[in-house]
């Protein structure tokens, strides 16, 4: 339950609350379980605070400072994290669907950092993820299905089991991910750069990887039936076990796949 205090001093607005962030540094915020339900809370200082099980659905967090912040089983879906910091801060189980977490224009100068956040078991389908920093994030679990990762970096986060379908991931930079079992179905992966990233068991049925960069990469076990692999560039990637029927492959060597 939201301390009463601080929930007051939120509601006094930007300037109040940062102003009291500032004077009492040591004090960690309790807004958890509090309704702040499209409220406009752009700008404010939330580092370490408390948001576990907060209503943030569509609420406007351009700028916003999340870093270290509490948000497990969080409702944040449609809300606008744009130009915002996130490092560090735990998305447990949280419903990110639909939010806006990128520019998409400029989004690799003005997009979220997001570096080392915890997003397992959350819920970002169709969420607007343009040039966000996932580095070293985890994402055990979560639900991407439909989500915009264009120009993302996810360079070693660790994915296992998450749900990529039909996620745009072009120019995605997903190099030594941990990214086992993930289910990429019907992703575009465009010139995509997954090198030596462990993609073990990884569904790419149907997926478009043109021009993609898996080099040295593991794909022990890997469905890649139906996918576009024209122009990929497979050099040094553990193929053993994949199944490999009905691709479509332009431009590459078969020796990729049937080495001597």
């Amino acid at each position: 339950m939201a301390n009463p205090h601080h929930l007051s001093l939120l509601l006094q607005g930007k300037d109040a609350w940062n102003h009291w962030r500032e004077q009492h540094p040591e004090v960690q915020p309790d807004l958890s379980e509090a309704n702040l339900r499209r409220t406009d809370l752009s700008g404010f200082d939330f580092h370490g605070t408390n948001f576990r099980n907060v209503d943030l659905s569509y609420a406007n967090l351009t700028e916003v400072n999340l870093q270290d912040a509490l948000l497990p089983s969080a409702q944040l879906r449609g809300a606008n994290l744009s130009e915002g910091n996130v490092q560090r801060a735990d998305f447990y189980g949280a419903d990110l669907s639909q939010a806006y977490l990128g520019d998409g224009v400029d989004a690799m100068l003005r997009s979220v950092d997001a570096h080392d956040a915890d997003f397992s078991n959350a819920t970002l389908s169709q969420a607007n993820l343009c040039g966000i920093d996932l580095s070293r994030a985890k994402l055990k679990n979560a639900n991407l299905d439909g989500a915009d990762l264009r120009h993302a970096n996810l360079h070693e986060a660790y994915l296992e089991a998450a749900d990529f379908r039909r996620t745009n991931l072009r120019w995605v930079r997903m190099q030594q991910a941990m990214a086992n079992s993930v289910n990429l179905s019907g992703a575009d992966l465009t010139h995509a750069d997954l090198r030596g990233s462990n993609l073990s068991s990884t569904g790419f049925n149907g997926a478009d990887l043109t021009h993609a960069d898996v080099r040295a990469s593991v794909l022990i076990g890997a469905d890649l039936s139906g996918a576009d692999l024209s122009g990929t560039n497979l050099e040094d990637a553990n193929l053993e076990g994949v199944d490999l029927s009905r691709v479509v492959y332009h431009d590459i060597s078969l020796e990729t796949f049937f080495p001597e």
